[in-house]
């Protein structure tokens, strides 16, 4: 065992007492659920299923979608299987609600703490385990390790930013992902950087991001927004962060004369965020109308605010033009395929590395456009607004790489059956 990683284990163990406080920190911000508060200890919500039991581990909303397509493949194709299926946020728990099936049981997964997961794994005892993207727990995987779980790390993806901050540890890194049975690559960028930090099992099995279907909606609410509408011109800046809001209420400001009626969807990326957004744009004389009060749309609203949870699907039906927010300040950016798969025409910002490859395609096959500043937003939804032909080319260019794209989910499966058939005839 590294020693960094042995250092980890035990500081980890003597802050125990301390996720209490953490807990009801993050329970205070909505990050947390109260009543099941136990889940993150480790101590199950139910009993183990019998026979052949695949955890999946996601981190949040995005990775719990991605997935569920290969969860429910997954089932289709091992009829006696179920699947435990763990994320750490209460976002991700709600779409897990949300999308129920009776093979599938959801569960937060345990703080890393030793204690926690070694009573976690105890319990549950699952036959194998998916990691998706880059969520890796030194606690969790040892304790998978010492009770025989074999493990994979799939739609697994390394940003340069990682790289560089994963390269201070060689030895360790090189341990932690060799713990995996496999890892399976979303893109060749990050095939070449896993196997640079020491990956001796790994391939290139593509994006499930790009199998995923449309973000689900409410038919009713996407009714009565299009009414309330009506015949206005309209754009989406979507999944935004801290300064994005602002640039977009600065771009209505500056084109709403030019486009008369011109409304403003704005859905930041952290919600909560809503009640300092409303006196941020309030201050630019700008008329709010806020979703998460019900607040309707009428001809003198200037920005709806959608400050709400799971409702992007929505947002993005309503509106055939959307930025792609964290994309200018410095946080990543988001998925754009879930956008542009809704018959959007999307733009971004240079800051895209969690998404590199894939906004790379995007710029090489045209179907999307890149800004820098306030200026080129304000440039970008004027053409786009005004020129229905170029958002039509975007729209379509986006929708035949996507198509090109799939695939990733039967390669995954394809890949991971060998061992699921070895865990059930053992």
């Amino acid at each position: 065992m590294p020693l960094v990683f042995y250092i980890y284990r035990v500081v980890t163990w003597f802050i125990g007492p301390l996720t209490s406080i953490l807990f009801r920190l993050r329970k205070r911000m909505g990050r947390e659920d109260g009543f099941r508060k136990f889940e993150r200890r480790g101590y199950a919500g139910m009993a183990r299923p019998k026979g052949l039991l695949v955890w999946v581990h996601v981190a949040s909303v995005g990775e719990m979608i991605t997935v569920l397509p290969l969860i429910r493949k997954l089932l289709e194709s091992h009829p006696a299987a179920q699947t435990l299926l763990t994320s750490g946020t209460v976002t991700s728990a709600k779409i897990a609600n949300d999308n129920p099936h009776e093979r599938i049981i959801h569960q937060y997964v345990p703080m890393d703490h030793p204690g926690f997961a070694k009573r976690f794994v105890k319990h549950w005892h699952p036959d194998i385990g998916l990691f998706v993207e880059s969520e890796i727990w030194p606690n969790l995987m040892y304790q998978a390790e010492q009770n025989n779980v074999p493990l994979f790390l799939i739609n697994a993806r390394m940003s340069q930013n990682s790289f560089k901050n994963w390269k201070r540890f060689p030895n360790s890194v090189r341990h932690l992902l060799n713990q995996f049975d496999l890892i399976l690559a979303q893109d060749n960028h990050s095939c070449v950087r896993y196997e640079m930090l020491g990956a001796r099992r790994i391939i290139s099995a593509g994006n499930l991001k790009y199998d995923t279907p449309p973000l689900p909606h409410k038919e009713t609410e996407l009714q009565n927004l299009s009414q309330a509408i009506g015949s206005r011109p309209i754009w989406l800046a979507a999944s935004t962060h801290e300064g994005e809001e602002l640039m977009a209420a600065e771009t209505h400001k500056n084109l709403k004369n030019k486009h008369p009626g011109l409304l403003s969807i704005i859905a930041p990326r952290h919600p909560q965020r809503g009640d300092s957004l409303v006196k941020q744009l309030t201050e630019l004389n700008l008329t709010i109308a806020r979703r998460s009060e019900s607040q309707a749309i009428n001809a003198d609203t200037d920005i709806y605010l959608a400050d709400t949870i799971g409702e992007m699907g929505l947002f993005y039906r309503l509106s055939d033009i959307a930025f792609i927010g964290g994309t200018v300040t410095p946080q990543g950016g988001q998925n754009p395929l879930e956008a542009a798969r809704l018959d959007s025409a999307i733009f971004y910002g240079p800051s895209n590395e969690n998404f590199s490859e894939m906004f790379t395609l995007i710029k090489e096959v045209d179907a999307g456009r890149e800004i820098f500043s306030q200026n080129d937003m304000t440039d970008m939804v004027d053409l786009l607004l005004s020129d229905s032909d170029f958002r039509k080319k975007l729209k379509n260019n986006a929708l035949k790489m996507i198509d090109k794209n799939a695939g990733a989910t039967d390669q995954t499966l394809t890949a991971i059956t060998p061992f699921l058939e070895k865990t059930t005839s053992g």
